[in-house]
């Protein structure tokens, strides 16, 4: 069992000079503590999901002291607070050559602010905004307008920073102007965790009805979208709604047309 006192030490060995990313998949309960993952050569601090997975983004260049082999370790603080609440959605709006940006949160009460993630390859992200949180115990909402865009992939995720420094990150979403073939896609497949979103391709306005049913045809959790039209990308499931390993479907009702069935797959890591 992880305790205050603990410290986890990585071996970084034969690194060349070009950008790297660490993905660490934790699943320590956290109590009332945060992880930390240090960096000796930067003195960077990076808190760290201990029930999920975080990216950390770093470089190896000239200096030899960034390719050391105990550059990085991961350590224990206490805290008082738990974690921020999960995202309720977040998704992407197309709006002509721009895209709206969209989310939203329960609880806020741990929340400091909210950062706009965006990545050209789904890789490596850079923060385009930062937004002022409303706060409180209430579900509230939230909206931004990237009008720097790239007519092929766009991808975007919001980090939420709370109080005492830990970090929450929303699912990864994308969506492309270059888009013209009218599609209704399920992603990502397999899925993690039971984190996965459905990505309207030149779909016409209209309320559209999720339903997620499981091995044995039961209907074991029920969406309504109001999509606007054209293109946008939604979360189907909360981050805290964990589902079992194994293969579901997903039926998409369509105003008007044939109902759209998908199988999926939910892997643990």
């Amino acid at each position: 069992e992880i305790a205050i006192t603990d410290t986890l030490f990585y071996q970084f060995t034969k690194g060349s000079k070009r950008k790297y990313q660490f993905e660490l998949a934790t699943n320590i309960t956290p109590a009332a503590m945060i992880g930390l993952l240090e960096d000796s050569y930067t003195k960077n601090s990076t808190p760290v999901n201990l029930v999920g997975t975080t990216l950390v983004n770093f470089e190896v260049n000239a200096d030899a002291a960034s390719a050391v082999p105990n550059r990085f370790m991961l350590t224990f603080k206490n805290t008082g607070s738990p974690l921020p609440i999960g995202f309720t959605y977040i998704r992407a709006i197309r709006k002509n050559s721009a895209i709206s940006v969209e989310w939203s949160v329960e609880d806020e009460s741990s929340i400091q602010y909210y950062e706009i993630e965006k990545s050209v390859d789904g890789i490596f992200f850079k923060t385009i905004q930062t937004i002022k949180v409303i706060g409180g115990q209430v579900k509230n909402a939230y909206k931004w307008l990237d009008v720097t865009t790239m007519q092929t992939d766009n991808f975007y995720r919001i980090k939420s920073v709370a109080n005492n420094g830990a970090i929450v990150y929303s699912q990864v979403i994308k969506i492309s102007l270059a888009e013209s073939i009218s599609n209704i896609e399920i992603y990502p497949n397999p899925a993690t965790d039971g984190n996965f979103g459905v990505r309207f391709v030149n779909q016409a306005k209209g309320i559209y009805k999720i339903r997620l049913l499981n091995s044995a045809g039961q209907v074991i959790k029920n969406n309504t979208i109001n999509h606007p039209g054209g293109s946008m990308t939604t979360t189907l499931n909360k981050h805290k709604d964990t589902l079992s390993p194994g293969m579901y479907q997903v039926q998409v009702i369509i105003p008007n047309k044939p109902t759209a069935s998908f199988n999926i797959l939910i892997n643990k890591k």
